[in-house]
């Protein structure tokens, strides 16, 4: 399978001019204003700085690599890691990285002078898949094949919490209600599973909170509204939920692709859900109107492989590309 070799950032100036109530979405299709490359390896997962200007990739070529997206080109030199970055992520306070791979390390580092920070003094038994921080850039959290969610001291690499176990099969995601993955107080961490479950653990002692059965598929991505109060989800199902993060009730009838829905997000007023996938296509859905898609984007050529909407006028796409 070719690898994704680029990263794209679409910035939509039309959509932020209907953004704000129009009922209608603009008529002419909104175009990428850049396109990074770089990597020589898949890019396998991508994050934000806070202030949305730095993009973050990961990579099969064993680098992490910053992009600014106000001056059209990488940032420093490629963070070595020596292995490959299967899961990365950025502190709130922009002081911190994060990276994941194979080997069940998790590693911290330096967002401006891309040096080692701390390395988790534990490791998980098989891959990192997912990394989020806290609110407080104090804690990561990591969520893993070996079916487990760990916290991790940002400062000493000491194991904080965790292993918080309870899930049937491998853990795909971790986030939490708030715009940075934990819940606004840090006592909440919501995990996307393989058995097609979302769980809800307290970081504190790992009790399980609430669990139920969500899709009839793999969960591949999970996202949490910035005030808390939705829950969304994408599954192999073709499928993308909206759940109430209190009653975990369903609010809407699934929203659907033609293909595996590979990375979900939710616009930070609340007001819209992103969603990407194997149908090639960026669906908008308006939460005023669920019943369709409000904009389709499907001048993507590959499969929609990662999907992050930081504010609601701009996509970072991953594709899967041809290598040459």
């Amino acid at each position: 399978m070719a690898g994704i070799r680029d990263v794209s950032r679409k910035a939509y100036l039309r959509i932020r001019e209907w953004l704000p109530g129009e009922p209608e979405p603009p008529e002419s299709s909104p175009l990428p204003l850049a396109t990074y490359t770089g990597h020589s390896g898949s890019i396998t997962s991508l994050a934000f700085l806070p202030d949305n200007n730095y993009v973050i990739s990961g990579s099969r070529d064993k680098t992490i690599r910053v992009w600014s997206l106000t001056e059209g080109h990488e940032i420093g030199e490629a963070i070595e890691i020596g292995r490959a970055a299967w899961a990365v992520a950025a502190s709130g306070d922009g002081k911190f990285l994060a990276s994941g791979g194979a080997d069940g390390k998790v590693v911290v580092w330096d967002a401006k002078s891309h040096e080692k920070v701390v390395e988790g003094k534990e490791r998980h038994s098989n891959w990192v898949k997912s990394l989020s921080f806290s609110s407080d850039s104090k804690r990561v959290a990591s969520a893993s094949t070996d079916k487990s969610v760990i916290i991790w001291s940002t400062s000493t690499g000491e194991k904080l919490a965790g292993p918080f176990t309870g899930h049937t099969d491998e853990v795909r995601c971790v986030a939490g209600a708030h715009s940075l993955s934990w819940a606004p107080d840090g006592n909440q961490i919501i995990a996307a599973c393989y058995d097609h479950s979302i769980q809800i653990f307290d970081t504190s002692d790992g009790t399980q909170i609430a669990r139920w059965n969500a899709h009839t598929g793999t969960i591949r991505s999970i996202a949490i509204s910035r005030d808390g109060r939705f829950i969304v989800s994408g599954s192999i199902d073709n499928t993308v939920k909206l759940w109430d993060a209190t009653t975990h009730q369903q609010i809407s009838p699934p929203l659907r692709h033609d293909g595996w829905v590979r990375f979900v997000s939710i616009s930070p007023d609340a007001k819209y859900i992103a969603s990407g996938g194997d149908d090639k296509k960026v669906k908008l859905w308006s939460l005023r109107k669920l019943v369709e898609p409000s904009y389709i984007i499907d001048e993507v050529r590959d499969p929609v492989f990662m999907l992050l909407s930081p504010d609601p006028h701009m996509f970072v796409l991953g594709r899967r590309g041809h290598t040459g």
